[in-house]
């Protein structure tokens, strides 16, 4: 971060903010948009607390911030702003916005490759889903569904050897969430189930 200007503040606090660009709802809940939908502060509210005195050109470095995306339905814009404020008289001296469109979100693979080593079908699923490794496991395997919050609705067991795995009831309300399987610690990814009326 460089100073545009000189500054003197006893409360020179920086805020980063993380919003979804547009959200639009499913169609069973209105189909409504919203903009601008205000998701985080990095850290946390209360923001990175920065010198006194800054004079003009003078840069601060801060720590690598990082953080999980959630409670987003799908691929979405992201926008981060940051902003130096005086935590007190709430007067900002500088700002400053970047944006990654298109970004991964929720509980999706970090390495790009969601679901890399298996497949889900039928996708939508009523009821029986049918879970296809590319190849058989070798150890055990936790087989994990979340809902999209991010909570754990259900947790299976694939034993090593597994080339195919059915769930006979899902027992699912109508819905997206995203399975989650690991093997001995390995991440075998994410994929998106959508759950549909029975």
């Amino acid at each position: 971060i460089t100073a545009l200007e000189n500054i003197t503040s006893g409360n020179l606090t920086l805020f980063v903010a993380v919003t979804e660009k547009k959200k639009t709802l499913p169609p069973a809940q209105g189909g409504k948009e919203f903009w601008n939908i205000f998701r985080k502060f990095i850290p946390d509210a209360g923001g990175i607390l920065l010198k006194s005195n800054w004079t003009k050109g003078e840069s601060v470095s801060i720590a690598e911030q990082k953080w999980l995306i959630d409670k987003i339905l799908n691929n979405s814009d992201i926008e981060i702003i940051a902003f130096i404020q005086d935590a007190i008289t709430k007067e900002i001296y500088q700002a400053s916005s970047v944006s990654q469109p298109d970004i991964v979100v929720g509980i999706e693979d970090p390495q790009g490759r969601p679901g890399n080593g298996f497949i889900l079908y039928p996708n939508p699923v009523k009821n029986r889903l049918a879970i296809g490794f590319v190849e058989p496991l070798k150890g055990d395997a936790d087989i994990r569904i979340f809902d999209i919050q991010g909570i754990q609705v259900a947790i299976y067991k694939a034993v090593s050897g597994t080339e195919q795995f059915t769930i006979d009831d899902l027992s699912l309300k109508q819905g997206l969430y995203m399975v989650h399987i690991s093997r001995n610690g390995i991440d075998l990814g994410y994929r998106k189930l959508v759950v549909a009326g029975r």
